[in-house]
């Protein structure tokens, strides 16, 4: 089984490249993350602080984070249910160390895709939005480290989302044949 990881910043176009992944192949499926908090629900699987702490007891978080007054985790049993229902995970991140994480605390092959936009653009998304903490995101999209290395790099200012997916569709179908997707990816 191969994962596929979509990396950026905060309005960098995961959301959206992942409902037309979806929309294009059934088996893909965004990992809803736990999230223990306040504000926006979808795209999460809402928890509390002791059941993280349970979790985390029993080693099953893979990696979490605290942003905008909430912690968010990427728990082992909710992607072995994807992976055991025969579904593509698609994991949302934005932090270098997250997806080291990932690679290392599982034994599935990973698409690493970075998305990535201009600030200007971003800063548009992120007040279309209306959640109320803009300012709290454009400090999270300031502060989000470009990967060192990735398999595709795209900027969603310069294609649509159907391109962006179908070119994520493509290099997830070579690298879950067995074959590298660095020598034809764009953007290395």
């Amino acid at each position: 089984m191969t994962g596929i990881i979509l990396y950026g910043p905060p309005a960098s176009g995961k959301s959206t490249i992942t409902r037309t992944l979806t929309a294009l192949d059934s088996r893909l499926q965004l990992l809803r993350r736990l999230k223990a908090g306040e504000g926006r629900r979808a795209e999460y699987r809402m928890t509390t602080y002791a059941h993280l702490q349970q979790l985390r007891s029993r080693g099953e978080i893979l990696w979490e984070n605290t942003a905008y007054s909430s912690v968010y985790a990427v728990d082992r049993p909710e992607l072995s249910r994807l992976v055991e229902a025969g579904k593509v995970p698609v994991v949302h991140l934005g932090q270098p160390d997250a997806v080291k994480a990932l690679l290392s605390c599982t034994s599935m092959a990973w698409l690493v895709v970075s998305l990535t936009c201009p600030r200007p653009v971003a800063m548009a998304r992120i007040e279309a939005r209306n959640t109320g903490d803009d300012s709290a995101r454009r400090l999270t999209w300031d502060q989000t480290a470009p990967l060192a290395v990735t398999d595709l790099k795209i900027d969603t200012s310069a294609v649509t989302p159907e391109w962006a997916a179908a070119l994520i569709r493509s290099a997830h179908q070579v690298i879950a044949g067995g074959a590298s997707v660095r020598s034809v990816a764009p953007g290395r």
